[in-house]
């Protein structure tokens, strides 16, 4: 299976499982996901990063929300490892994801994060920045995490 295969049959198992759990996700929701992960792509290849995995990791970097409302992006490991490997992911590439993730992460982020990480984070920092998001999503992240 090819990187795009991997790729659309994880956006379409997601799509599914955001649409079902919409109602309380009302800022980490599959517009969210859509966004970062576009966006950590763009971000990877702008950089020499592997675009592959920044996309990937942008896909699943926020299921801990669907697990645990207003968790830490542990609490979404298990699940992160189900859907990617329903996709076709190695077990490598999983446990790729898994780490740029957590470099990305706010609360653990150090000087010395991946391309990848960098990617990410910074897809998730500019969902976050613009100027129509606290106008449209501001009211829901607060309901979101309470």
């Amino acid at each position: 299976m090819t990187n795009k295969q991997k790729i659309q049959k994880l956006k379409s198992s997601l799509k599914k499982l955001y649409i079902k759990n919409s109602k309380k996700l009302l800022f980490h929701g599959l517009h969210h996901i859509t966004f970062v992960s576009k966006k950590a792509a763009e971000f990877a290849r702008s950089i020499g990063a592997n675009a592959f995995l920044a996309e990937s990791s942008g896909l699943v970097h926020d299921l801990n929300y669907i697990v645990i409302p207003n968790s830490e992006p542990e609490v979404g490991r298990e699940m992160r490892k189900e859907y990617l490997s329903k996709a076709g992911y190695s077990q490598q590439e999983i446990n790729r994801i898994e780490e740029i993730i957590m470099e990305a992460h706010t609360r653990t982020r150090t000087a010395k994060i991946s391309k990848e990480g960098k990617a990410l984070s910074d897809g998730d920092t500019l969902f976050k920045a613009l100027p129509t998001t606290p106008i449209l999503f501001a009211s829901k992240y607060i309901e979101q995490n309470r």
